[in-house]
């Protein structure tokens, strides 16, 4: 198994095991089905750790699996969302991740749309469309790529939540910190 993908897969784990723990809140507290029931917040600040997996220029045909620090700053804009009738919340999100690989340092930037869905008091879930820019300093590449992610946080207050997030062109795992 690739390093990469057992931190994912351990981070998975101590996501879940952590959601198990959090408490004995009655089923309705919190859950998809009572709309704004989830802490209302402007910003989502998430410094993070990212591992990155992908081609980081369009002639280079090798893969690397770099790490590094990285941050996420998303706006809400919409605590009622797309779908009124449940717990969700929408926001933009930006990024900024500097990832080491080999010789090479990459900056990645994602813009995305960040879909929030609230389950429970203590977890909610997210899907994250958008676009990005990366930088390959080494050999001055630059490019856009597409961004998709899905991820899980589990919230230990309402103002902060352990955060994983698994997609292109990378993972990551976190802690936010809501405004």
């Amino acid at each position: 198994m690739k390093p990469t993908l057992s931190i994912c897969a351990f981070a998975s784990i101590a996501l879940g095991a952590a959601f198990l723990r959090s408490g004995n809140a009655s089923a309705q507290e919190g859950s998809i089905t009572q709309p704004r029931s989830h802490t209302l917040y402007s910003i989502d600040i998430e410094p993070h750790l990212a591992f990155g997996f992908e081609r980081y220029h369009y002639y280079d045909y090798g893969y690397g699996a770099g790490v590094g620090p990285g941050a996420r700053f998303t706006f809400m804009f919409s605590h009622d969302a797309l779908v009124p009738e449940i717990n969700n919340s929408v926001g933009v999100g930006v990024g900024l991740d500097l990832l080491f690989h080999d010789s090479r340092s990459t900056i990645q930037i994602p813009v995305v749309m960040q879909w929030n869905f609230y389950f429970h008091k203590r977890f909610s879930a997210f899907f994250e469309p958008g676009l990005g820019f990366g930088y390959t300093f080494t050999d001055n590449a630059a490019r856009l790529f597409p961004v998709v992610a899905i991820g899980a946080q589990v919230h230990i207050s309402s103002k902060q939540a352990l955060v994983i997030r698994l997609g292109y062109p990378s993972a990551s795992l976190g802690l936010s910190f809501f405004f």
